[in-house]
């Protein structure tokens, strides 16, 4: 959250190529932070408290804290840290 302006949170996202043999591209953008916290519904990213993305989960699509895949995950008591679609980043699931 470092360049975003106060309020805003950063969004990390990946966009797959239309072809096959095509590389994903990875990014990030600032836009007002949403209400979800951890294990809220979500539609989107948008729908997420900072610091959290949304994924589909066995329980449904729902906001996730990210957390670091390699060393302390920081995640809540119970869940772990698994790798995500966005290269380097990982959810609380």
């Amino acid at each position: 959250n470092g360049d975003c302006a106060p309020g805003e949170a950063c969004y990390i996202y990946v966009e797959y190529p239309s072809e096959p043999c095509g590389q994903e591209e990875y990014g990030a953008f600032c836009y007002p932070q949403g209400p979800g916290g951890q294990g809220a519904p979500c539609s989107g990213a948008l729908d997420c408290q900072a610091g959290h993305v949304c994924v589909i989960t066995g329980s449904g699509t729902q906001c996730v804290e990210l957390c670091n895949l390699y060393g302390e995950d920081g995640c809540p008591s119970g869940l772990v840290c698994e790798a995500l679609d966005v290269g380097g980043f990982g959810g609380c699931l």
